[in-house]
């Protein structure tokens, strides 16, 4: 394969980086031609993390340097959706600050751990919890802010997604947790 194949993965790893630049700068919840702008760069970044993952395990090999790189892309959209709920949502402050620390402490475990591969095949469960939680608690938001927007009033039930966004916050806190006991405890020479 070409090094230019070889090197996609990565490349669309890094591309979620200004795409999540470019979702903080266009997506607005009172315009429909901004909202709908951010919501397709949102899907481009969702798509782009399936595609990087799908190339780097069937044709070109996962690399450390790729898993770094993936993790990198897909925090940089998560803190551009999180600024954005901020934004438009500043009562969700709170939640917002404990799920962007839970994404840099995780970051920051998984590249003090050196010996990932056990530790994240333990995690795995909490790890796909977390990430299914704040997925949904992301969908419930664009709902609310779209339903609002069109019908032009705002519809409590669909606040709803709030619940999600704590609840993924209490499972990516209890992975942080959990993460750092393994790490504590494999300095200390026990696993």
């Amino acid at each position: 394969m070409g090094s230019s194949f070889t090197n996609l993965p990565n490349a669309l790893s890094l591309s979620r980086i200004p795409a999540a630049v470019i979702f903080l700068v266009v997506y607005s919840d009172e315009d429909l031609v901004r909202m709908a702008l951010g919501l397709a760069v949102l899907a481009y970044a969702f798509l782009s993390d399936i595609l990087d993952g799908y190339i780097a395990r069937n044709y070109v090999g996962s690399t450390i340097t790729g898993y770094f790189l993936d993790g990198l892309g897909d925090r940089a959209v998560y803190v551009a959706v999180l600024l954005t709920i901020v934004r438009i949502e500043p009562s969700q402050s709170a939640l917002a600050w404990i799920l962007i620390f839970r994404e840099i402490a995780i970051y920051a475990l998984r590249a003090l751990d050196p010996d990932k591969q056990p530790t994240l095949k333990k995690l795995r469960s909490i790890s796909i919890a977390q990430a299914v939680f704040i997925r949904l608690y992301f969908g419930g938001f664009f709902v609310a802010t779209a339903v609002a927007l069109v019908e032009g009033d705002d519809i409590p039930i669909l606040n709803f997604y709030i619940l999600l966004g704590i609840v993924s916050a209490i499972v990516g806190c209890a992975g942080v947790l959990a993460h750092t006991v393994i790490l504590v405890r494999t300095s200390d020479g026990r696993r």
